[in-house]
């Protein structure tokens, strides 16, 4: 993961070889901070009952402008966890290309390291930077393909919908646009440790998802669960007047519509 930081200790340890353990890829890290001389640290505890080592890196001095390169390894999760806590926008695509290869090597180390089965990942040659796209809700085609009829959209004033390509990552999102500013249903589907970060998340932290529909199925292969998610903004309780336009049935309708599709495309299709 990107995380930003403030403050960052100049005296730490230099990065070395066996940093994480050997996992985190150091000669890709050192290219993101355009070859300048690291530091690093790191420690290991608990998340959810796996042991997980943590461990960073980052530029000496006033290169890194506080941001470091994060690495959260879990050898019995059988993942390595990555997530943006910098904007992603403030990145050049260079910039984004290198996090994608070093996670890409670190996992590959993490995964010799601990005798992991299973094809390793490829050293990335772009990353796909696609923004969104807003489109008339009868014209999806993306990741909001086949979720919302022509019955559904006009009961429900559904007027665009938000979408990316679909079938490309581990996280699926669909955002469906009513008329007044802000108001919209969000749609997403999560697979293998993006999922079981997920369902992690709202198990701890209830009251995030207070309104939510959720829906999680089993796939076949190193996917795991496949968890998916409908939320309607801003949430009915959320400020005086606001009321949600989707009931139960509709929710439930939008969602496996939405599960059923992405489904699909992942080779996880519900029964």
């Amino acid at each position: 993961m990107i995380r930003g930081f403030g403050l960052r200790d100049d005296d730490a340890s230099e990065v070395s070889a066996d940093t994480c353990r050997g996992a985190l890829a150091v000669e890709e890290a050192r290219a993101f901070f355009g070859g300048a001389d690291l530091g690093s640290d790191g420690n290991t505890a608990e998340w959810v009952g796996y042991q997980t080592e943590y461990c960073s890196a980052w530029a000496r001095g006033q290169e890194s402008s506080g941001v470091r390169l994060s690495l959260d390894v879990r050898p019995a999760a059988a993942h390595v966890l990555a997530e943006a806590r910098q904007d992603i926008e403030e990145l050049s695509d260079a910039q984004v290309l290198q996090v994608a290869r070093f996670a890409t090597e670190s996992a590959r180390r993490a995964a010799q390291r601990f005798g992991c089965e299973g094809p390793l990942g490829q050293r990335p040659p772009t990353v796909d930077r696609t923004p969104w796209q807003t489109r008339p809700a009868a014209q999806a085609r993306g990741t909001c393909r086949g979720v919302v009829s022509s019955q559904d959209a006009a009961r429900l004033q559904i007027v665009t919908v938000s979408e990316k390509p679909d079938g490309r990552a581990l996280t699926e999102e669909c955002a469906l646009n009513m008329p007044a500013e802000g108001h919209h249903i969000r749609l997403n589907a999560y697979y293998g440790p993006s999922a079981q970060h997920e369902m992690y998340l709202d198990g701890r932290y209830p009251g995030s998802v207070k309104g939510a529909v959720t829906q999680s199925h089993d796939c076949k292969g190193s996917l795991g669960t496949a968890y998916f998610k409908f939320e309607e903004f801003p949430k009915p309780e959320a400020e005086k007047g606001a009321r949600s336009s989707a009931g139960s049935e509709d929710a439930h309708r939008l969602l496996t519509a939405f599960a059923s599709a992405s489904g699909s495309r992942h080779g996880c299709p519900l029964a």
